[in-house]
């Protein structure tokens, strides 16, 4: 009949909904220690010098990886792969968990004017901010092919080639340290971005898990909102 209530519904849903934000809640914990401790490792604390003594070896006439900088990347690419998947996991579960309760009218929700209910707007901040961290991921990923890319055009420069023994006198030999120094750099501020976006995405996590229980500090949430 319609309008009857069906009130075992209304909590059935609620207590599933934050289960489901708990579980999403410790994965993200779990995966924001991880970077911080890649963060404090000692290796991952470069020094200058040794990133550009590093940067002009050749074998064979071939420029050769910079060691310093591929201890970095082989730390850095599958947290940044991880963070991409648990992006994914996140937005998945939130757009059924917002099209469950929508479908039982537990929840109202218009994704093209403005959201009266304080739960739904919390889940729409929530997706908003991991479309806004998707994009940096791709940014960051477009930003390591280009510093391949370049660096392997730099390297082929004949003059360094033909005299590696004064290559870091050159100008393309000091363009290679400095790019090399400028991934170096680049690469531990990317670190520091993905810890802080681990932190403002459980944050805004626990921000929608709270809104259930009508908590309403707005924490981390002011900076998407």
């Amino acid at each position: 009949m319609a309008g009857t209530s069906e009130p075992m519904d209304g909590p059935h849903n609620i207590q599933e909904l934050d289960q489901t934000l708990e579980e999403l809640i410790t994965d993200i914990r779990t995966q924001r220690e991880a970077v911080e401790s890649i963060l404090v490792k000692p290796e991952f604390q470069p020094n200058w010098d040794n990133v550009k003594d590093s940067s002009l070896v050749f074998e064979d006439g071939v420029l050769q990886t910079n060691p310093i900088i591929a201890e970095f990347f082989k730390d850095a690419e599958p947290i940044v792969h991880d963070f991409q998947d648990n992006l994914s996991k996140v937005r998945i579960k939130v757009s059924k968990i917002l099209t469950q309760l929508d479908t039982k009218d537990q929840l109202m929700v218009n994704f093209d004017s403005e959201v009266e209910n304080e739960l739904s707007s919390q889940f729409l901040i929530l997706l908003k901010v991991i479309v806004n961290m998707a994009s940096w991921c791709s940014e960051v990923q477009d930003s390591w092919v280009s510093y391949h890319i370049t660096r392997e055009q730099i390297g082929v420069d004949e003059q360094l080639v033909q005299h590696p023994s004064y290559a870091s006198t050159l100008d393309h030999g000091k363009a290679l340290a400095s790019w090399d120094c400028k991934m170096a750099g680049e690469m531990r501020f990317n670190l520091n971005t993905l810890l802080f976006n681990y932190i403002a995405l459980e944050d805004v996590l626990m921000r929608a898990d709270g809104s259930i229980h009508q908590q309403t500090n707005q924490g981390f949430w002011r900076f998407y909102s």
